[in-house]
């Protein structure tokens, strides 16, 4: 079993030991990162704003999004408005944006997230082909667009492509640009 000792501690290096003997100095940032089979960096969590007027598509995505242990649902939208107010709120790593939504739709809502959190990046969705928003998505600074038709199978790739800062058009099943 893994243990710090209890004096208090008062440098930037502590003694770890284990049942059996002195592993040596170890940094106080390391300890925190302390695991039974040894040292183990955690990820740090990516935070994720979900909108969509459906709450069952939400809960979809958010199940999904939440297989990955590192990826955390901080904040949910059922409207455009309520978007941008829970990323100025939230400044989530990104948003995942339905694009026909009541009050104000996504394209709106991803231009005024790209304006208020420069570091959120933007993923849109609909059940509709990106053919017909694709120059409004681009226009609006929105880095990726996912049909729902495939939804299940192309969620996770997308999310992954816009956290490494780079752009996610499915234009059909066979072609990605």
């Amino acid at each position: 079993m893994w243990h710090a000792p209890l004096e208090p501690m008062s440098d930037e290096s502590i003694k770890v030991q284990t049942g059996h003997a002195n592993v040596g100095l170890v940094h106080r940032a390391l300890l925190l990162e302390m695991h039974p089979r040894g040292l183990k960096r955690r990820p740090m969590s990516t935070r994720i704003l979900l909108a969509d007027d459906n709450v069952l598509v939400r809960d979809l995505i958010r199940q999904l999004l939440e297989l990955r242990p590192e990826w955390k649902v901080c904040a949910q939208a059922a409207n455009g408005v309520e978007a941008v107010d829970q990323a100025r709120a939230t400044s989530p790593d990104l948003a995942i944006l339905d694009i026909l939504m009541p009050f104000e739709n996504g394209i709106e809502a991803g231009r005024k997230i790209n304006r208020v959190c420069a570091t959120t990046a933007v993923l849109a969705m609909s059940g509709y082909e990106p053919e017909i928003f694709i120059s409004r998505l681009l226009g609006a600074g929105i880095q990726g667009f996912v049909s729902k038709t495939f939804l299940c199978s192309e969620l996770i790739p997308a999310v992954e492509t816009l956290l490494r800062g780079e752009t996610y058009f499915r234009l059909s099943k066979s072609q990605n640009a």
